[in-house]
């Protein structure tokens, strides 16, 4: 996998020489992905039927429900 195709594709910054001896920055990759989470916005929840909410361990408070409740 090319370093452009991990970032793109999966938010991996790959740092290195030739393939084969790349390596992840992992303090650049969070700081990517923390980016590119910021810059979504809040993901809307769905609810997928009763009892979900408490199986999914979600903070009723902290999310915006797509269907309106």
């Amino acid at each position: 996998m090319s370093p452009r195709a991990a970032r793109d594709d999966y938010g991996v910054v790959l740092v290195g020489g030739r393939a084969g001896e790349q390596r992840v920055d992992e303090a650049a990759t969070r700081a990517l992905r923390a980016e590119r989470s910021a810059s979504r916005g809040p993901r809307p929840f769905f609810d997928r039927g009763p009892g979900y909410r408490q199986l999914a361990g979600v903070d009723h408070a902290a999310v915006d429900f797509a269907d309106g409740r």
